[in-house]
Parts: C-alpha cells; sequence; structure tokens
C-alpha cells in the first residue's frame, strides 16, 4: 500500500490578543510605535513596551520576600508546638498547605530565574541578606522579639530617640505603629545652612520637603502645627540643617482625624 505523505499547512495565528488595558496604552503612547507592537501581534513587545513586565518582576520578588519572611515565621511556630506539645485545632493541616504552596513558589521562582552556578550563588546571598534584613524590620514593626526562651519578655520596648551616641534619630509613634526617622543629606543651593524646615512623611518611608525655611523652631513648629491641622491624620517632620546638605529631625507634629479622636 502506497504511503501518502501529510503535508501539515502553517497557520500563522495572531498572538496579539490585546486586553482593555493593552488597547488604551497602545492608544496613549505615539501611533508610529503602537502600530508597530500592533504588527509584531506579541503580547510581551506591549508589555515590554510599557515596563508592565518589569513591574511583575519586582512585585514577584516582593512577593518572594514575604513567602519568605512567613517560611521563618512557620518554621517557628511549628517548632514551638512540637517543644510545648501544644494542639491548636486545624492549625497544622492549615500551615502544612501553605507550606506546599510556598514550595512550588520558591521552585517557580528558581526556574524563572535561571540556574546559572556564578548567578545563582550570588542573587541568593543578595536574597538571604534581603530576607534576613526584611525579618528583622517586620518583627520590629510587630513589636516582637526576634529570638524568645522561656520567661523572657513576649513584646520588644521601642528604641527612643538618640539612644546610641551621636544617633540622628527621631522616633514617630501613633495609635497603631511607630517608626524611626533618621537624618536625611539633601543638598540645596537655596536654603540657609542654619535652619529649620518642615517635611511631610509619605506613605513609602520618604519625606517631602517643604521649600520656605524656617529661621528658628517657633516659626517650624507653627507651620507644622498649621500643616497638620490642614491635613488630619499626616505627620509632619520638623528638620534642622546643621550645614549645607544634612538635615535632623527634631520633633514631629500629627493631629488625628476628628472621628478617630
Amino acid at each position: 500500500m502506497k504511503k501518502t505523505r501529510q503535508i501539515k499547512q502553517r497557520v500563522n495565528i495572531p498572538v496579539l490578543m490585546a486586553t482593555k488595558t493593552m488597547k488604551d496604552y497602545l492608544a496613549s503612547i505615539p501611533t508610529e510605535e503602537a502600530d508597530q507592537l500592533k504588527a509584531a501581534a506579541d503580547t510581551l513587545a506591549v508589555a515590554r513596551h510599557s515596563g508592565a513586565d518589569k513591574r511583575v518582576g519586582y512585585l514577584l520578588s516582593a512577593y518572594h520576600h514575604i513567602t519568605s519572611i512567613q517560611a521563618l515565621l512557620q518554621a517557628d511556630i511549628e517548632i514551638l508546638l512540637d517543644n510545648w506539645s501544644l494542639y491548636l485545632k486545624g492549625i497544622r493541616p492549615a500551615l502544612t498547605s501553605v507550606q506546599q504552596s510556598n514550595d512550588k513558589f520558591f521552585t517557580a521562582m528558581r526556574g524563572l530565574f535561571g540556574n546559572n552556578d556564578e548567578e545563582a550563588k550570588k542573587r541568593d546571598d543578595y536574597y538571604r541578606r534581603d530576607v534576613d534584613s526584611l525579618f528583622a524590620k517586620f518583627m520590629r514593626w510587630e513589636g516582637l522579639p526576634q529570638t524568645w526562651r522561656p520567661g523572657q519578655s513576649q513584646r520588644t520596648e521601642n528604641v527612643k530617640a538618640g539612644e546610641e551616641e551621636k544617633e540622628e534619630t527621631l522616633i514617630i509613634e501613633n495609635d497603631y505603629e511607630w517608626a524611626k526617622v533618621g537624618a536625611i543629606n539633601t543638598p540645596d543651593p537655596n536654603t540657609p545652612n542654619e535652619c529649620f524646615c518642615v517635611a511631610k512623611m509619605n506613605n513609602n518611608e520618604t519625606v517631602s520637603m517643604s521649600e520656605k525655611p524656617y529661621k528658628t523652631i517657633s516659626a517650624a513648629r507653627a507651620a507644622a502645627t498649621i500643616k497638620a491641622k490642614a491635613e488630619q491624620g499626616e505627620t509632619f517632620i520638623i528638620y534642622k540643617r546643621t550645614d549645607y546638605w544634612h538635615f535632623v529631625p527634631l520633633e514631629y507634629k500629627t493631629i488625628a482625624h476628628e472621628s478617630e479622636v
């Protein structure tokens, strides 16, 4: 019987299946660039052009750090449960399920970043340092000691400003959390070397320094109070400029929302 060869016809299937977000982005960029991306029919090309792929990468890295902190906490919990024969209904199965999910995520992340020996070693070193640093910050935020032994305090005491010699810090505290604010270096030729400035504390651990300098701390306090009243719930820090570039935090002003008082 004569064999026949089957010829498979190659069909070009459009790869670009744009979502509404992608269509809105393509409509917002120059027509020439948008036409090139449409002609490429590649969703990844659009994502790269917008920077969405890098955003996903950074968020995945942050999520990787969080799951690592979670793994450290889980290990500590399980050791305590075993050592002290504690039984909490439903906790063990839930922890096991979380661990299994984390293992899958860790494997996926390692495959995503590649396995080049030299690069992997360098990446793992940075990763471990990041996790250690984040873990310390997280436990400090929670007010918990990183390690604990029977009889020791369950909570940590908040550090105080200037506790260490020459430490230029300010502790900002409200009913929910506290933050340790340090000195900053911000060259500004338009500001006198010896003066006071008021800065608004942002949610991302940065500050927005006001352009107006004040000759006395009394004037700075008055300005901070006015700003705090106008933006209830926000925190305004008074900095003293000690030289051309160095700002030291002295005190802060915040006024709770009326509904919180």
